[in-house]
């Protein structure tokens, strides 16, 4: 049998673009399983949406595909729901691959924190442009000179208007995690 990775996105790309590559390049040698976040399943994020919703949204892909064990990987968010996957369900991976997590869970120093509380303040309100423009701003130094943005590409946007109440929730649901 060829390895089985399930792969998690961040909350920017869809599965299907951010893995593009990987599977350009694994071509026929492996099997990508490309799993959306539970955080996209609606307009908005669920009111209950939790770490545990996500891990057991990828038990249940897991069974779906008669896997027992698998390889994770992870981008950003999905790198911080990959680690979240990991640590408690330690016996169901081969392997664990993250690129870029957001964030590991759990309790936040003081100066995380205050980073993490200011940019949820930056992004309030910003939808589309504007939102990734603040979010990649927020997070390289002051004065950095950044190139210019591609041009937007449709199938890459998650539904704007979905995005700052999702990175709300993620940030959330990272902060208060236990481990």
């Amino acid at each position: 049998m060829k390895p089985q990775v399930i792969c998690l996105p961040g909350s920017v790309a869809p599965a299907a673009n951010r893995y593009a590559p990987l599977r350009a390049s694994v071509g026929a040698d492996a099997e990508l399983h490309l799993k959306e976040l539970e955080l996209y399943r609606g307009d908005e994020p669920p009111s209950d949406y939790s770490i545990e919703m996500e891990l057991a949204a990828v038990d249940e892909l897991a069974l779906s595909l008669g896997l027992d064990r698998f390889h994770l990987a992870g981008y950003s968010a999905g790198g911080m729901m990959s680690l979240a996957y990991a640590g408690t369900r330690p016996d169901r991976l081969l392997s664990l691959a993250m690129f870029e997590p957001a964030r590991v869970p759990g309790e936040l120093t003081p100066a995380e924190r205050d980073f993490y509380e200011g940019l949820n303040r930056s992004l309030g309100g910003l939808t589309g442009p504007d939102l990734m423009s603040a979010f990649i701003h927020e997070q390289v130094k002051p004065g950095a000179q950044l190139p210019p943005p591609p041009p937007p590409n449709p199938e890459c946007a998650r539904d704007p208007p979905a995005s700052p109440p999702c990175f709300v929730s993620l940030s959330r649901i990272a902060s208060t995690a236990s481990g």
